[in-house]
This record gives C-alpha cells, sequence and structure tokens, in this order.
C-alpha cells in the first residue's frame, strides 16, 4: 500500500501542476448537473482485493456537491470440498468540495458518514458466522480529469477517519463492539470514470 500512496502524493502534484496552468473562458462548469460514476477501489487491506463503485451526485455548484455512493466486494475460497465466500457491502452519502481547478483538471476533498456490512458463508449449515456493520466518517482526496465536457477519468485516495464496528460473531456476548480514530488500514486507492449530465 506504501508504494499507491505515495503515487498518489505524486499523483496530486501532477494534478496542481495542471490546475497551476490558466483556465480558459470555456472551462468545465459542472454547477447544477448530477453526474454518475462507476470505479474500482482497492479494499482496506489488500490491492488483490477490489470494490465495484457505483456513485451519484449533484452539484450544488461548481466548488461542491452532495451524493453518495455504493460499494460491492465478493470473495470467495474453495480448500477441496469445503467453500466459503464473503460480501462486504458499503454506503455512503456525503460532500464533495473543490479545492483548486484548471481548465480540464481539479483537486477535491470530500467526507461524510458510511455504513457496511460484511456476510460470510462458511458452507457449513450453521448459525454462528454472525453479520457484522460498521458505521464510519470517510474522508478522501480524488484527481479528476475532463476528457470531454462530459465525461472525467479520475484516482482518489481515502480512509475512515472514524469507525465503530459491531463484530457479530453470532454468540450472544457484549464483547463485539470495536472502535477507531484514524484508522490508517482502512486506506484505499481507486479509479473512477464519471459521466455529467448536460
Amino acid at each position: 500500500m506504501k508504494i499507491f500512496k505515495n503515487s498518489m502524493i505524486g499523483a496530486v502534484s501532477l494534478a496542481l501542476a495542471f490546475i497551476a496552468t490558466p483556465a480558459s473562458a470555456d472551462a468545465v462548469n459542472t454547477e447544477g448537473e448530477v453526474s454518475f460514476g462507476f470505479g474500482l477501489a482497492s479494499s482496506d487491506t489488500s490491492l488483490v482485493s477490489w470494490d465495484n463503485n457505483l456513485t451519484i451526485d449533484y452539484w450544488l455548484s461548481g466548488d461542491m456537491a452532495i451524493g453518495g455512493g455504493l460499494a460491492v466486494n465478493n470473495m470467495g475460497w474453495s480448500q477441496g470440498d469445503a467453500s466459503s465466500s464473503e460480501t462486504n457491502i458499503g454506503l455512503d452519502v456525503g460532500i464533495t468540495y473543490v479545492l483548486a481547478a484548471g481548465e480540464k483538471t481539479r483537486l477535491t476533498a470530500g467526507g461524510g458518514i458510511s455504513v457496511g456490512v460484511t456476510m460470510t458463508d462458511d458452507g457449513n449449515d450453521d448459525t454462528d458466522e454472525g453479520m457484522p456493520i460498521s458505521f464510519g466518517i470517510p474522508v478522501g482526496l480524488a484527481i479528476e480529469h475532463f476528457v470531454s465536457d462530459t465525461v472525467s477519468i479520475g484516482v482518489n485516495h481515502g480512509m475512515q477517519l472514524f469507525r465503530i464496528e459491531m463484530d457479530d460473531d453470532g454468540n450472544d456476548d457484549t464483547d463485539d463492539a470495536s472502535t477507531t480514530w484514524i484508522n490508517l488500514d482502512t486506506t484505499n486507492v481507486g479509479l473512477e470514470l464519471t459521466w455529467y449530465t448536460d
């Protein structure tokens, strides 16, 4: 993950170089538009496992948007005749703010609230698998470059500023909840393709 974190720093520097170029009169303006995004994001702890992300935002102005996103990740394992699977579903709502912008490239920051659910199946007919639920405050940075007036490509980097997980193991105990602040283990990187209504 360190390689990608360093790469993100380099990408931000490159974006700022583009943004430093004076914008022309026909610079992209997304005020009043709705954006639909599809992307891939690494899981919190692995670059091998990727989530499918769908986002929708409404741009209140050229500098601010409100919206939400849905992330789904399904993984399966098998060993001999035994098989198991895990499905993670995350939903978040938040605000995006443009920190700096040029003619076709902009740097944004975002934050909000999120909820996540993990469903596991170990292949056995038991009732002790549990279904952990987490709540968090995600924050992140994104670099977006417009290839046309309505389509952009971007990279993003995020983490959970705060997270509480109700780690239900299926047993009736009271030791399941865990709380973390500024959890670097939740760092992820992603790619996104976005379409804007015209």
